[in-house]
């Protein structure tokens, strides 16, 4: 439960897991295990990068097409750290929940 209210938080997508991506990394694994490592990698950074984009769009939708594309680099590099933050924290939560660890002070 704490994995998906995490991966709901971060992607924006409410219904739950992407079946036809997830079959599609799913095929590639398979047919290249050995490279399998980086193909999640790649898969789970290009994520990341499609939801900062989004999010930074939403919070400067009035204003976003008259942004200098420096501009709009800088805000999705906000939301990019952001997100990378959320993971970081969200990650060690749910390890803390999945091995009984009390991590909070």
């Amino acid at each position: 439960m704490v994995i998906r209210d995490l991966l709901s938080k971060l992607s924006g997508y409410r219904k739950g897991i992407n079946l036809k991506k997830f079959k599609d990394v799913s095929k590639r694994c398979v047919e290249d295990p050995s490279n399998s490592h980086n193909i999640l990698k790649k898969e789970f950074l290009r994520e990341v990068r499609e939801v900062a984009i989004r999010k930074a769009r939403e919070e400067k939708k009035e204003n976003w097409n008259d942004m200098a594309l420096e501009d709009k680099e800088g805000e999705i590099a906000k939301q990019e750290e952001r997100l990378w933050q959320i993971i970081k924290t969200g990650g060690s939560t749910a390890l803390g929940v999945i091995f009984g660890i009390n991590l909070s002070s």
